[in-house]
C-alpha cells in the first residue's frame, strides 16, 4: 500500500472539451459536468504513485471503475486530493478522493499480449434489453475522438493509438479507452448521478459499432449495458441516481 497527498486542479476548458467529445460521439449533450470529468485528473496521481509498467510481453487494461459524487466539484481552483494504491497480484487498485466532493476507485491489470485479443466477453441476449429506459445503437468512436480524449486525460497507453501494435496483437484497430466508452452512457440517463460501479468485460476497437441500454432495477437504481454485436457485453454498469 502507498499513498500521496496531492494538489490538483480541474480546468473548465478540459471539462468543456470532455463534454463536447461525449456530445460528438452520442449526438446528445451532458450538461455542465460529465460524470467522469474527475477521472481526467487521475493520470497526475498515477505519476506520483507509480503506474504499473507494461513491458515487451504484456499490456495494461482496466478492469473496474467506480465513482461516488457527494457534492459539487469546483473547477479552475486548487483541489486537495488524496490517492492510495494497493497491489493484488497482477492488479493494481487506486482509491482517489477530491476533498469531500468525489471519490473514485480504479483497477488496472497487466495482461499478456498474446491474451489481449482473446479476452472472453460475457455473452447475453440483446433482445432482453427491449423496452429499456434509455437505448442507443450503431454508435462508433473514431481514432480522432480517441486522440482528443488522450490529450485531455494524459492516458498514453499505446494500445489506444498504435495501429501497428493493435494489429500485431490480433486486433483490427486500437482499443477505445474504457473511461471514454463509459462516459458515453451519461446522455441516456435521467437524474443526477450519486454512485456508479462499472466492470469492463471486453475491449471495443476504434470504429467498431456498439450499443447501450439502461434498465431500472428499483427506485433510483439503474443498470447499464454497453455491448457490441448481438451478444458481446463490453461493460456492465450499476448506478444510483437522484431524480
Amino acid at each position: 500500500m502507498s499513498d500521496a497527498d496531492l494538489q490538483l486542479q480541474l480546468s473548465s476548458a478540459d471539462v468543456a472539451g470532455f463534454s463536447a467529445l461525449i456530445s460528438d460521439i452520442t449526438g446528445h449533450g451532458v450538461g455542465n459536468m460529465p460524470w467522469l470529468a474527475p477521472a481526467l485528473l487521475f493520470s497526475g496521481a498515477q505519476e506520483r504513485l507509480g503506474l504499473p509498467q507494461a513491458g515487451a510481453t504484456d499490456m495494461l487494461v482496466q478492469d473496474y471503475q467506480a465513482i461516488d459524487w457527494h457534492a459539487a466539484l469546483a473547477v479552475d481552483a486548487p483541489l486537495a486530493a488524496k490517492a492510495e494504491r494497493s497491489e493484488k497480484g497482477p492488479t493494481t487498485e487506486y482509491d482517489f478522493a477530491l476533498g469531500d466532493a468525489v471519490s473514485l476507485k480504479t483497477a488496472l491489470r497487466l495482461v499478456p499480449r498474446q491474451d489481449l485479443a482473446g479476452l472472453k466477453p460475457t455473452l447475453f441476449n440483446v433482445a432482453q434489453l427491449d423496452g429499456a429506459a434509455g437505448q442507443a445503437q450503431g454508435l462508433t468512436i473514431s481514432q480522432s475522438q480517441v486522440d482528443r480524449y488522450v490529450a485531455l486525460s494524459g492516458d498514453r497507453n499505446p494500445i489506444h493509438s498504435d495501429v501497428t501494435l493493435a494489429r500485431g496483437l490480433g486486433l483490427p484497430a486500437p482499443i477505445v479507452p474504457g473511461l471514454l466508452l463509459l462516459a458515453t452512457l451519461q446522455p441516456f440517463v435521467t437524474g443526477a448521478l450519486e454512485t456508479l460501479k462499472c466492470r469492463f468485460m471486453a475491449p471495443l476497437c476504434v470504429d467498431e459499432a456498439y450499443g447501450l441500454a439502461i434498465t431500472a432495477r428499483g427506485p433510483g437504481r439503474l443498470r447499464g449495458c454497453l455491448y457490441a454485436g448481438e451478444n458481446r457485453a463490453l461493460a456492465i454498469v450499476d448506478m444510483r441516481v437522484s431524480t
